[in-house]
């Protein structure tokens, strides 16, 4: 008997362990306050020109970025996010938070279906994301999220964003500059924070048969903890350094006067 007893306690332990290691949801209770408003817009000044072609394409590429395709983007920290699938269906997957070399753009890396995403803010949609998630937690905590809300998932505003997709992360042939949705959804009885892309345009199209005229819709969903980390990831104190080089220290001089000549 005993030995039953400690065998379903192991099998709990062990599905416990299995919950937090593939992402903790967050409990959420009944809702005691009006939704917050639904679309405002952005504070940030967001548009296409956030992203020029110039911009992407980030000045002189070293040997090494080029012939590892790291130019692309650089892979910070792995993280985790939930995502819905064309065939609807929410599943957590591995990703990993991004950087731009030689630009203010950073976001995060993903297997979204079949293909390859990665997905990019500059800086004043950074901000704009920080915002969103400050906003997402003060309504979470004050109980304001409302599940039966129409249009949650665009609750805090739109931006501009730039995604670069394809079969894997060194052929990101395709590429798009979506207005993109902050917000909020309920999947069972957990608020996540989420980012939604709706379909846009695929501005690589003209290269050749095999590229989509338009990207997929897309869904990513983040817990309290995953939505905090990669706000923490994309604001200014961890971005900036990495595309704006320390202006070098001049060293100071000893000024030195010559002697008069002697009469």
């Amino acid at each position: 008997m005993m030995k039953k007893i400690a065998a379903g306690i192991a099998v709990c332990v062990f599905a416990l362990c299995s919950c937090a290691s593939s992402g903790k949801v967050d409990e959420y209770g009944t809702v005691s306050a009006p939704a917050a408003e639904e679309g405002q817009k952005s504070e940030a000044v967001s548009s296409e020109e956030n992203y020029s072609d110039a911009k992407i394409r980030g000045g002189k590429k070293s040997f090494s970025e080029q012939f590892f395709g790291t130019e692309k983007f650089e892979k910070i920290d792995e993280m985790t996010l939930t995502l819905k699938t064309t065939f609807g269906n929410t599943i957590l997957r591995k990703g990993y938070s991004i950087y731009k070399p030689h630009t203010d753009m950073a976001g995060f890396y993903v297997l979204y279906d079949t293909s390859s995403y990665a997905f990019f803010l500059a800086k004043a949609e950074r901000n704009a994301l920080i915002r969103a998630v400050d906003r997402y937690f003060e309504d979470f905590e004050a109980r304001r999220l409302e599940k039966k809300a129409k249009k949650t998932e665009r609750a805090y505003g739109s931006v501009v964003a730039y995604e670069e997709f394809g079969i894997n992360a060194r052929m990101l042939s395709n590429r798009s500059k979506p207005t993109v949705y902050f917000g909020y959804k309920f999947i069972g009885k957990s608020p996540y924070f989420c980012i939604f892309v709706p379909p846009t345009e695929n501005l690589s199209k003209d290269k050749g048969e095999n590229h989509a005229d338009t990207v997929i819709e897309q869904r990513y969903y983040f817990t309290k903890a995953q939505a905090r980390a990669l706000a923490d990831f994309l604001c200014d104190d961890s971005i900036d350094p990495r595309y704006e080089p320390e202006t070098p220290v001049k060293s100071a001089v000893d000024e030195y006067e010559e002697a008069a000549p002697a009469e």
